[in-house]
């Protein structure tokens, strides 16, 4: 069957996130586009209530109220990240390099528990190595 899991403030699977279970001891939810991690639309914890794998709802306890697992913050609009259009760059598929130019990149290296930018391409490229790595 299906895992589903019941989150306060409330998500919906497949209409706020997606979820994929990544290994026994690891799933990932991505946010999907135009929604927000917080039903309310506010800042504040983000807590897991129960899970189902099948055999019904487990509580995951503190007490019932679960688990927080994220803090969710205000959104700063785009967090003033952006790049640079540069429509006249041509490369070669086989380009060792291709560079990208913008600003605010570093805000994920200065703030806690987002760790190195990453960037999600519209053809499909993975990165962390997979098929290409960042580097400044």
């Amino acid at each position: 069957g299906s895992m589903s899991l019941t989150f306060a403030p409330p998500l919906v699977r497949d209409v706020d996130y997606v979820m994929a279970v990544r290994s026994p001891t690891a799933m990932q939810l991505v946010l999907k586009t135009d929604r927000k991690w917080r039903s309310d639309g506010e800042p504040g914890p983000l807590r897991l209530r129960r899970i189902d794998s099948g055999a019904g709802a487990l509580r995951i306890d503190p007490r019932f109220g679960g688990v927080t697992i994220a803090e969710v913050q205000v959104d700063l609009g785009g967090h003033g990240v952006t790049a640079t259009a540069a429509p006249n760059t041509l490369i070669y598929q086989n380009a060792p390099n291709l560079e990208i130019k913008g600003a605010g990149f570093a805000h994920a290296e200065t703030v806690p528990n987002f760790g190195p930018p990453r960037l999600r391409w519209a053809n499909g490229l993975l990165g962390r190595g997979v098929n290409y790595t960042v580097s400044s």
